[in-house]
């Protein structure tokens, strides 16, 4: 292989291995690779377009970074309390366990939800004709308590429904409207900039489904009926 535009004299060093490759020299300068000693690959990526690159390190630091290796291996193995031959297995056994505690822990919140569900569905309160909820749900994150607001509106057909939590500390108001809550004015995305301020914080979305967070947990039923009074003024 010619490389133009480079320069060399009338003999150039090349490193080969046998059956392996042949190659210009690259800055290897020992007569055999037990020289190097200890060889450790520590990264492996993509340098350019069909270009691989791995960066190791040999020598001390090779023997170094292994015996690191080897105490953090001795250390996760004494805590698992396992010998270090077992930790494999026994961290595996681990991920099972908390595969199964996740899906268990699933199913509660989805009873959970399907409790809470029934429970708003019969706190709704009829004004001018829309289904109105305006409830605390305890401590839900927000992904259930988004899908919780989306089942009761479900359920209710015509409604305006805004659900408050806590999560993490910090209060979370969303809001799901029905189309024809819309169609009479109301605007989600308005009433729960208005519910967020109570909490001091602030939020957005659209006419039908908006979300926002707050600051001050001990305000979050205040800011429900702030929201609730927002509905039933523009209802009329």
């Amino acid at each position: 292989m010619a490389l133009f535009g480079e320069k060399y004299g009338d003999e150039v060093r090349m490193i080969e291995v046998d059956g392996v490759s042949r190659e210009l020299c690259g800055g290897t300068h020992v007569q055999t690779t037990s020289e190097i000693g200890a060889f450790k690959v520590v990264s492996e990526g993509s340098s350019a377009a069909n270009v691989r690159r791995i960066e190791v390190v040999t020598g001390p630091e090779a023997l170094k970074l292994l015996r690191e290796h080897d105490r953090v291996l001795t250390e996760v193995a004494g805590r698992l309390r396992v010998p270090p031959e077992g930790a494999l297995s026994a961290v595996e056994s681990l991920a099972k366990e908390k595969a199964q505690l996740q899906r268990l822990k699933k199913d509660a919140g989805s009873e959970q939800a399907d409790r809470l569900q029934a429970e708003l569905v019969a706190k709704a309160a009829e004004v001018d004709g829309l289904k109105v909820v305006t409830e605390p749900c305890g401590e839900l994150d927000r992904e259930t308590i988004l899908a919780l607001s989306d089942r009761v509106k479900s359920t209710l057909a015509d409604a305006a429904v805004v659900l408050g939590t806590i999560a993490g500390g910090r209060p979370h108001l969303v809001a799901n409207f029905s189309s024809s809550a819309v169609e009479r004015g109301l605007s989600a995305a308005e009433v729960i900039r208005e519910a967020a301020e109570v909490v001091g914080g602030g939020g957005g979305g659209r006419d039908t489904m908006a979300q926002a967070g707050g600051k001050d947990p001990a305000r979050l039923e205040e800011a429900l009926a702030v929201a609730r009074k927002a509905i039933e003024s523009k209802l009329g």
